[in-house]
């Protein structure tokens, strides 16, 4: 249904095509900072080892141990 999950548009959207679509040496002069809201609908990429964050808005972080499921949780620790 529109307007839900993936198809649901959140703010921030702009810049985060901005980001792609501008060529690198505008981007260092000129950077485009993330929204400091929350933009309604993370998008999450891996920071480090221990963090994932949004593209979007800089209120989006988990850590990646909160992402697992319980059948990798069980797997990891060799119960599966």
């Amino acid at each position: 249904m529109p307007g839900e999950g993936p198809f649901r548009h959140g703010r921030y959207r702009l810049r985060t095509w901005l980001r792609m679509h501008e060529p690198g040496w505008l981007y260092e002069p000129w950077p485009i900072p993330k929204g400091s809201a929350d933009c309604g609908n993370h998008e999450f990429y891996n920071a480090d080892d221990a963090i994932e964050r949004c593209y979007h808005c800089e209120v989006g972080a988990r850590s990646r141990a909160a992402v697992l499921t319980p059948l990798a949780s069980a797997e990891a620790e060799g119960i599966a």
